[in-house]
């Protein structure tokens, strides 16, 4: 291939057509029209010699080589970028920019709602767009810069992104008012005799690391139920004799329909952190939106 007949727009051009697998939205994404996106596809296949994308009855399919092209252009992309707007001067007061971040219900009305509110003062043409967080593909949104930032456990996460810890956080346990087996001091005997509602964001499970610790004392709980969001518990609490762990400062948020007391088990707690890719640590941006986020969580808690 002659390199010297490659420039940035066909590479662009190249990324969204193998995402799109169609001209025609590509063009769309690209603000071309279809017959300008056909000439590039058509010099890209010269320049790689390879049909990149072959048509079929619906759309078009990557070939094998565009296949293995797609996540080293991405990456490529992503440094060209960086180094593009790495020394250019970022105004919040007069940026227009829309930031992507993924998060739990609970941290979207722990963190998320106040961070917004301040956004508004700090940056009022800044847009946020928030995203139901997804652990198994995760590291890929953030490294094809389709989530900006998560806030989340970094635990949960791979290892290798990069994350900074805004606060930890302790469980309590919650029951509905005048609950006959709610003590303001309980044992571990106590909370496995209850019946139990757990958060799983996956959905599927009733079973979370708690279960893993009772274990370790040779004791299990009996789960009744299992949801994907902690906003949901305080509904099924508040008219049924079951109870749930949910997080303090959701807890504190609560009324007086509820019987709160403290979690009798050891070592529950978690970190809630921002977590991003190497590809977007330069950025300035959203080098200010972190350091933004942290200032606003240390002065509210």
């Amino acid at each position: 291939m002659d390199s010297k007949k490659m420039d940035l727009n066909l590479l662009q051009t190249l990324v969204v057509l193998l995402e799109e697998c169609n001209v025609t939205k590509a063009a769309d994404r690209l603000n071309l029209s279809q017959p300008a996106v056909s000439t590039q596809l058509s010099r890209l296949r010269g320049l790689f010699d390879d049909q990149l994308l072959v048509p079929i009855h619906k759309g078009m399919l990557p070939t094998a080589k565009a296949i293995a092209l797609l996540p080293e252009l991405r990456t490529a992309m992503n440094l060209v970028s960086n180094v593009l707007v790495e020394h250019q001067d970022f105004t919040p007061e007069t940026a227009n920019l829309t930031f992507k971040v993924a998060c739990t219900d609970y941290i979207q009305l722990m963190v998320m709602a106040k961070v917004i509110q301040r956004l508004k003062v700090a940056a009022p043409n800044i847009k946020v767009v928030l995203c139901h967080l997804k652990i198994a593909t995760l590291a890929v949104q953030l490294q094809n810069s389709e989530l900006d930032l998560a806030l989340m456990s970094p635990e949960c996460g791979p290892d290798w992104l990069r994350f900074k810890i805004l606060y930890q956080e302790k469980y309590v346990l919650i029951g509905r008012k005048h609950h006959p087996q709610l003590k303001p001091k309980i044992t571990i005997a106590d909370y496995v005799k209850l019946e139990h509602i757990v958060v799983s964001f996956e959905g599927s499970s009733t079973s979370t690391f708690v279960d893993s610790i009772l274990q370790q004392y040779g004791k299990s709980r009996q789960v009744m139920t299992s949801v994907p969001s902690f906003l949901l518990v305080p509904e099924l609490v508040k008219n049924t004799d079951l109870v749930a762990l949910i997080p303090a400062r959701q807890a504190s948020k609560l009324g007086a329909d509820f019987t709160i007391v403290d979690n009798p088990i050891p070592d529950c707690t978690f970190d809630v952190a921002m977590v991003w890719h190497e590809v977007q640590h330069q950025y300035p941006a959203l080098r200010w939106l972190r350091a933004f986020i942290s200032q606003t969580m240390a002065e509210v808690f």
